[in-house]
């Protein structure tokens, strides 16, 4: 009952009521809700007010976001009403010029400025729909999807040296076995022969034919060939090419043979062949390009093994002894006659020119994809994106292991210093795809429907039957896998990785609803 202060205050029509007239007799009277007892009895308990209507509402299913659905061609008009203005002019050849527009103005094709944050985007910070992503102006044709840099010749970008050719010294057809590395000779692969030369080694510590590194014990460890080089390095790039690409397959063993214990991986690779099967191979097919420049990554973290028993002053090592190595190209159980340093230089960086190539080619067809019209082919680039990723975890783990290998020795100031430059340049392109990965997605969530509303994501969602129980699958392991149940990744042991201790792979998986 209210006090005598908040009746003062109410409005009369819920004042109290006047006390009885003595002259009439008081009867018993029903409590306040006998008229509904008997008949709350009779009602079921289903039936009975359940609170609120808001309360009562039932939570809304995952749906598919209009974005992603099929809707009818608009015919679209473009009229000019005469000539542009001088100021108006101008400023469209500087921004084509530049090619500098901002990643919501490509997305939506829409003309954009120079401005830090430009004019569009201005207009809709705060209150934008589902394209949330901030004004950027970084482009997928900058990311390093790959290594630029040869640590060991103290190179941001890799290039073949010049060399002081001993006169009148003999060409040397040699043998290479190519080793990819924790994993000895690519299966069923044959030699491939180079003519090699000798030459003078003049800079210090750069085209020398000793190489030096310590292991996990902190012991410097060195081995020392002859100081050869390859005579004609100008073909070494396409030779590589032709020969690497026959074993694409055995290499491409070698990635199934490191994550058969990562449960993510294993589910993923297996999807990422079948659907890149289903197009033919080439330049166009973006999952194909994508293997390719992980697998030609791979063999650039191995090393050449000398076959060839006529070359002088070759010899022969007892890698076993010499202690395990954080360095997988380093870490060898056995005897080797490793490639002479200047040689090893020469592969890696005609390795590296091929992989620029593959990188340019990579990221054109991501852009095709990400900026066409139509709706955006999410599937595909989820794939894709976790097969450049999962590379760039590898490689970027080798990269700090390279660094502990060349402690103490005297290019570790040196080599650090670039190979650290390198890491910096990945963690940027991981943003650069991240970011055009969420303007991709923006409120589309996959893995949530494949929890919540799988019959949404079979029929709406673009994806044939086998994707669609491939993505089942997945939702499934990363509701139920957390990063960590794992350890970190160490690049020498399949049975210690999981793609799920990876920030990038998780950052990925996010984005897409887990």
């Amino acid at each position: 009952m209210l006090d005598a202060g908040a009746s003062a205050s109410t409005s009369p029509v819920y004042e109290r009521a006047p006390d009885l007239d003595p002259g009439w007799q008081a009867v018993e009277t029903q409590p306040a809700n006998g008229g509904y007892a008997q008949l709350n009895q009779l009602i079921p308990a289903a039936a009975a007010p359940q609170g609120s209507r808001r309360g009562s509402q039932k939570k809304n299913l995952a749906r598919v976001p209009a974005s992603f659905v099929q809707r009818q061609e608009k015919v679209k008009i473009s009229k000019r009403n005469g000539p542009l203005d001088e100021i108006t002019r101008q400023k469209t050849h500087r921004m084509r010029k530049k090619k500098n527009g901002c990643l919501r103005c490509r997305f939506f094709k829409v003309g954009c400025d120079d401005g830090e944050v430009c004019q569009r985007c201005l207009k809709v910070e705060g209150n934008a729909r589902s394209f949330k992503q901030p004004c950027t102006r970084d482009r997928l044709e900058d990311a390093y999807l790959v290594r630029h840099c040869n640590g060991r010749s103290v190179q941001e970008e890799g290039e073949f040296l010049g060399y002081d050719w001993v006169p009148n010294s003999g060409l040397y057809d040699m043998e290479v076995m190519w080793n990819l590395p924790g994993y000895g000779p690519i299966r069923m692969a044959r030699p491939f022969t180079v003519k090699g030369r000798q030459y003078y080694p003049k800079r210090s510590f750069l085209d020398t034919a000793t190489s030096i590194w310590s292991n996990e014990n902190g012991e410097l460890r060195a081995v020392k060939q002859p100081p050869y080089a390859i005579y004609d390095s100008a073909s070494l790039i396409l030779g590589l090419e032709r020969y690497y690409s026959l074993y694409q397959d055995e290499i491409e063993g070698w990635i199934f043979n490191r994550v058969r214990h990562d449960e993510v991986a294993w589910l993923t690779y297996h999807e990422v062949v079948r659907m890149r099967n289903k197009t033919p191979r080439g330049p166009r097919n973006l999952l194909d390009l994508a293997l390719r420049l992980q697998c030609l990554s791979i063999v650039s973290q191995g090393y050449g093994t000398v076959c060839s028993e006529n070359v002088p002053g070759i010899q022969e090592y007892d890698f076993g002894k010499m202690g395990r190595s954080s360095y997988e190209a380093y870490d060898r159980n056995s005897r080797d006659r490793p490639l002479p340093g200047q040689m090893s230089q020469q592969m890696d960086v005609a390795i590296l020119k091929s992989l620029k190539k593959l990188e340019k080619l990579c990221a054109k067809e991501l852009g095709s994809r990400i900026f066409q019209s139509k709706i955006k082919p999410w599937y595909e680039l989820l794939l894709a994106l976790f097969v450049l990723f999962w590379n760039l975890e590898y490689i970027s783990r080798g990269a700090e292991k390279y660094i502990l290998a060349k402690n103490g020795t005297d290019l570790e100031g040196q080599v650090g210093n670039v190979v650290r430059n390198q890491l910096k340049k990945w963690d940027w392109a991981f943003r650069v795809l991240l970011q055009h990965w969420a303007a991709v997605m923006r409120d589309f969530d996959p893995l949530k429907l494949a929890r919540e509303n799988p019959e949404e994501l079979r029929i709406n969602g673009h994806v044939d039957a086998e994707g669609f129980q491939f993505l089942m699958k997945l939702a499934k392991v990363l509701e139920h896998g957390r990063p960590e149940q794992y350890p970190n990744p160490y690049v020498g042991a399949p049975s210690t990785y999981s793609s799920l201790t990876s920030e990038w792979i998780r950052a990925l998986f996010k984005e897409a609803g887990a």
